[in-house]
């Protein structure tokens, strides 16, 4: 059963001028050990706030002491952390595959190869291109290329 181990006599003011006192409460869990909180108790009593576990103790007497070294400023940030809304985490939304495993490795395609003349073959010449070429095709012939 949960149990108030120590009421603060420092009031704690918020910004927009609403002012808690702050009170450490415990209770014995079912392995023995002793956790703590604190609660924050509205001056006008309309609201009470309770923070995350603060501390695990194995007596109540240990539980009594960390209750006893509470700073105001610890008292201030519990507050704080107590009036922070919890983070949000979006999860991604998870879809069945399309598939059961990767592609296969891909292959090569294989067609039959056409035997074909070259394009063009700078070392063949016909008859007609040596005509056509006259006298500058006898000099390239005698490797002299000057006019």
């Amino acid at each position: 059963m949960a149990c108030v181990v120590t009421v603060y006599q420092t009031p704690l003011q918020l910004p927009e001028g609403r002012v808690y006192t702050a009170q450490a409460c415990g209770r014995e869990r079912d392995d023995g050990m002793w956790e703590g909180w604190l609660e924050f108790v509205a001056a006008d009593g309309l609201e009470a706030l309770r923070s995350e576990r603060e501390t695990t103790q194995p007596t109540r007497a240990d539980l009594e002491y960390w209750a006893s070294g509470i700073t105001p400023a610890y008292l201030k940030g519990s507050l704080d952390r107590t009036l922070t809304p919890p983070r949000i985490v979006v999860v991604p939304s998870v879809t069945e595959p399309v598939y059961d495993a990767p592609a296969p490795p891909k292959q090569p395609v294989i067609v039959q190869a056409h035997e074909t003349a070259p394009v063009l073959n700078p070392f063949r010449y016909t008859r007609r291109e040596r005509q056509c070429y006259g006298s500058n095709w006898r000099r390239c012939r005698r490797g002299s290329f000057a006019p």
